[in-house]
């Protein structure tokens, strides 16, 4: 397996996914973090709630494996949770590296405290219900992005962009040679260029 450490930026990401033809892999931009500075990365535990239903959510931190990141679709609802302070703390001792809920969460005041990565569409202070719906490990939509369980998902400050799983490395590998074109094109402002200048001196 190739070396990743030092993933890029979700920006620099999103870049690449569109330069290999994938556009629509970047998450709407109403997932947002619960805390920022942020940063998330992990092969994806996939959700599907019934909105405001958090026993989905529940069984999943006891079944996805460490290191997982949990994406949940729960329908974009605002009118009750399905995530706060004791469901994350629950998956941050089971060594989840974080969550992406497209739905509400609250207890924002300990979340940010606790640190766990966290993203989500809405905040909310009303809770859910416990009723027996939703499904695990199936193709969801999260953000108005498909994602299928073990898709790289890769979340900051800026967003949330998710990888298919067979593209990972080379998606990663793009978005590492922007990184060093922008990194050059930086250098070059710094000594006067302008854009188009340091653009074309770029090699």
């Amino acid at each position: 397996m190739k070396d990743e450490r030092g993933i890029p930026a979700a920006a620099h990401l999103s870049d690449a996914l569109g330069q290999l033809g994938l556009k629509f892999q970047t998450m709407h931009s109403r997932i947002r973090p619960v805390f920022t500075p942020i940063r998330l990365t992990g092969p994806a535990y996939t959700v599907q709630c019934y909105p405001g239903a958090t026993w989905a959510v529940e069984e999943a931190i006891e079944n996805a494996r460490p290191g997982d990141v949990l994406v949940v679709n729960g329908q974009n609802f605002d009118g009750a949770v399905l995530m706060g302070e004791l469901m994350s703390g629950r998956a941050a001792r089971r060594g989840l590296a974080g969550a992406v809920i497209d739905g509400a969460v609250r207890d924002t005041v300990a979340l940010r405290k606790a640190r766990w990565p966290m993203f989500a569409s809405h905040i909310t202070p009303r809770a859910g219900t416990f009723d027996k719906l939703g499904q695990q490990q199936v193709v969801i939509t999260c953000g108005e992005v498909v994602v299928h369980p073990g898709d790289f998902i890769v979340g900051d400050d800026d967003g949330v962009v998710v990888i298919p799983a067979k593209r990972r490395h080379e998606v990663i590998d793009r978005a590492r040679a922007i990184e060093k074109k922008e990194r050059f094109i930086a250098a070059a402002l710094r000594k006067g260029l302008s854009l188009s200048q340091a653009a074309a001196h770029w090699k």
